[in-house]
């Protein structure tokens, strides 16, 4: 283990020890698996004109997805947007720790309310869609060119906070209004499926 994540969990403990669950499951197995498969999928020659900038909807605690990308990707900037003021709390203490070279912006508030007028984005990803309302297809963010979009959900109706499920990749597409896929996939687990697509 990297001993960056070992200091936030030891910062984590003595500090929010109630909420330490949320951590775990932050890391779980299926949490890695499915960043992971995020991370693989997406194809660096999609970039290679330039240092990413890349915005992600629903941040949570942000990592390990920004440590993945940081790992694979050259990178100019990313934004994380969660209303969540625990959530993005942690987002800080792990950009605190791990210190990367390139801006790291954390705003308190839904992407999808916040104001926005032709700011540059290169990947825009949202890996909870299954607990927003929202989609891009209503999305009334603009940027002066479309980024590549990265999207997960799942078909866990049951679940109380998930708001938006979907049964299938081609779902969730539809549902975003993606013209241009550029990958679809499904990843089987235990109790659910989820979905991933990357397009435009």
């Amino acid at each position: 283990m990297d001993i960056r994540y070992s200091k936030v969990m030891k910062w984590f403990w003595h500090n929010h020890r109630e909420n330490f669950d949320r951590l775990l499951e932050s890391l779980s197995p299926n949490q890695l698996e499915c960043k992971h498969w995020l991370i693989d999928e997406l194809n660096p020659v999609w970039f290679r004109d330039h240092s990413l900038k890349i915005e992600i909807i629903g941040s949570w605690f942000a990592w390990p997805l920004v440590d993945f990308l940081a790992r694979k990707f050259d990178i100019e900037r990313i934004r994380l947007y969660d209303p969540d003021p625990f959530a993005c709390m942690v987002a800080r203490r792990y950009i605190e720790e791990f210190k990367f070279p390139f801006e790291i912006q954390t705003f308190e508030m839904s992407y999808w309310d916040h104001e926005q007028d032709e700011v540059g984005c290169h990947l825009l990803i949202n890996t909870s869609a299954e607990h927003m309302y929202e989609t891009l297809a209503t999305s009334k963010q603009k940027y002066a060119k479309a980024p590549v979009v990265a999207l997960q959900s799942n078909n866990m109706f049951n679940e109380e906070d998930h708001v938006n499920c979907v049964s299938s990749a081609e779902s969730l597409s539809k549902q975003n209004g993606l013209k241009s896929i550029l990958y679809s996939g499904t990843k089987s687990f235990d109790r659910y499926d989820r979905y991933m697509v990357i397009g435009v």
